[in-house]
């Protein structure tokens, strides 16, 4: 297992045990929160950022749409802002490209 992966595997299931808490406290999903890209005038999303946004979903529907004041709000940005947004590559992929 990679290190991106690791990482996908571990936010999911931080989402995942987060979404059945009933209530989940905002501290909580914060520390999910706060590994996403953040939606400014320069939208930079990385790999790890793009696997917490995913994460970030999984909790929000598996969770009944908990925190949808501070979530829903989100994820509404994130769609206006990825038009453009710039995707940067893992390491790995731009290591092996630079191998061929």
């Amino acid at each position: 297992m990679d290190e991106n992966e690791f990482f996908r595997e571990t936010v999911q299931h931080l989402a995942r045990c987060l979404s059945s808490l009933n209530p989940t406290p905002w501290e909580k999903v914060n520390t999910l929160f706060m590994l996403c890209p953040q939606a400014s005038s320069s939208f930079v999303v990385n790999p790890r950022s793009q696997e917490a946004s995913i994460a970030l979903g999984l909790y929000f529907l598996q969770s009944g749409f908990q925190h949808q004041e501070k979530l829903l709000p989100y994820f509404l940005k994130v769609l206006k802002c990825l038009t453009n947004a710039q995707f940067e590559e893992p390491l790995s992929r731009i290591r092996n490209g630079d191998r061929k």
